[in-house]
């Protein structure tokens, strides 16, 4: 099927990098911490589960979506090889490059690890918020004396650690560190980006924040574009239109998006997807209207050319 549409993708990148772009509305968080979604009868709660529950309202009343790991890692089965190792510390670098902010709860081996891991990385520590228990804030460690202080000096959200109580209610705790996180992207929100002008080269990708999430957006358009698509046929879309891809990079936006309900899974046919009612939540008008301009653009074409690339056969899918 694409075969018919190189030319009319080619036209499609070109479109998007000449665009001005401002930020999303609805903002991703992705949120790390101990077990969340239960609690067996030998564990307290931990935070990042008492967050879960108490914040999951959000979703629909206010600005935020929250990804968690484990829903990220339950999606990229679809996609991934179940013969094929998968490096999953890789997965949520990608993915946190993607997301808005990055809140985490040091309360477990894998928390600890998290949050040393991506204090590595310039980029990625400007993107976060510590949450931790009170009582271990000025306890000296390595990790409060260390990686925490690290995030403190270069994090955009610092502002000091946000102190929780073991066995009380966190929930204006929480309110505190959203708000923190609100007001720093609300001041933001009127920057237009040119996509046009990312740095795009293999070296400095990693300190562009932008790099990913631009190549997400792209990949979510591409899937708006047609409608319906395989998976493999959007990965030949995207190369066409991006010129390539690296290993995994394709399947975290997959499975990212899914998590996020932004995107779907095809009823019958699990291998193809779609756009959800609710991917309105990843743009702002601005940049909804740019992209609408860009599909009329395309459309004149296709009309001109009797394509259709709306449609789908039975027996393409």
């Amino acid at each position: 099927m694409l075969e018919h549409f190189e030319n009319q993708l080619t036209f499609f990148k070109k479109s998007i990098d000449s665009k001005l772009f401002s930020l999303s509305k609805k903002r991703i968080i992705f949120v790390f911490g101990g077990p969340y979604d239960f609690v067996s009868d030998n564990e307290t709660e931990t935070f990042r589960n008492e967050f879960f529950k108490k914040t999951e309202h959000l979703e629909t009343e206010q600005d935020f979506v929250f990804l968690y790991a484990e829903d990220l890692f339950k999606k990229l089965e679809f996609f991934s090889d179940q013969y094929r190792y998968v490096n999953i510390a890789l997965i949520e670098r990608v993915a946190g490059f993607v997301v808005d902010a990055i809140i985490i709860f040091p309360e477990s081996v894998g928390s600890y690890c998290e949050i040393g891991y991506f204090a590595h990385s310039n980029s990625l520590k400007q993107k976060i918020l510590v949450a931790n228990q009170e009582k271990y804030i000025e306890k000296p460690s390595f990790l409060t004396l260390g990686i925490i202080d690290i995030i403190e000096k270069d994090s955009n959200y610092r502002g000091g650690v946000i102190p929780l109580t073991k066995g009380a209610c966190n929930l204006e705790r929480f309110n505190r560190a959203l708000n923190r996180i609100r007001l720093r992207l609300t001041s933001n929100a009127n920057k237009k980006l040119d996509f046009s002008k990312l740095n795009r080269s293999s070296s400095d990708r990693e300190e562009n924040n932008l790099y990913y999430r631009f190549r997400c957006i792209v990949f979510f358009e591409i899937i708006h574009f047609f409608s319906y698509i395989t998976f493999s046929d959007a990965k030949k879309a995207f190369k066409t239109v991006m010129g390539g891809f690296e290993d995994d990079e394709l399947e975290v936006y997959s499975a990212l998006l899914l998590s996020l309900d932004f995107i779907r899974n095809h009823e019958e046919y699990v291998d193809v997807l779609s756009v959800s009612k609710e991917s309105s939540f990843l743009f702002s008008q601005k940049m909804l209207d740019a992209l609408n301009s860009t599909r009329l653009e395309i459309n004149a074409i296709h009309k001109a050319q009797m394509t259709y690339p709306y449609k789908v056969f039975k027996g393409e899918v």
